[in-house]
């Protein structure tokens, strides 16, 4: 082997264990020599991801809200005792946990429609043409 090929070799060993900070790329767009680095940029649009966050916002208070329900109904539930108030209160316990069960549900669903629209993608950009080829 010659003395070029081993350098060569020795220089992609060495970069290999280099964490995505230190590593950088040429860029195939402008023909920058190292000049591409990994950073995250946002994968939608500044309006979809307003939108994300708007969604995410009312799931938390939904899960909050749910949990809540749950809880109330959970110590509701033991104090009533009269075989009158019994048909009533299965009834509402069950109208309270299925509510709880929809409202859990919804703020699952919208809550990762949110976070879906505010998720950021790993690329390598370019510093000085602003080219960009993803990272996966």
């Amino acid at each position: 082997m010659s003395d070029s090929a081993t350098k060569e070799n020795e220089s992609k060993a060495q970069t290999e264990w280099w964490p995505d900070a230190v590593r950088r790329l040429d860029c195939a767009q402008c023909k920058g020599e190292r000049s591409m680095e990994p950073i995250k940029i946002p994968r939608f649009n500044f309006v979809l991801r307003l939108i994300g966050f708007i969604l995410l916002v009312p799931s938390f208070l939904g899960f909050a809200l749910a949990a809540l329900i749950i809880v109330a109904m959970g110590t509701g539930s033991a104090s009533s005792s009269s075989d009158i108030g019994s048909g009533g209160a299965a009834l509402g316990l069950m109208f309270g946990f299925g509510f709880a069960v929809f409202v859990c549900v919804i703020s699952l669903v919208m809550g990762l429609l949110g976070w879906i629209l505010v998720w950021n993608r790993k690329v390598w950009k370019c510093s000085r043409c602003g080219y960009y080829v993803n990272r996966d």
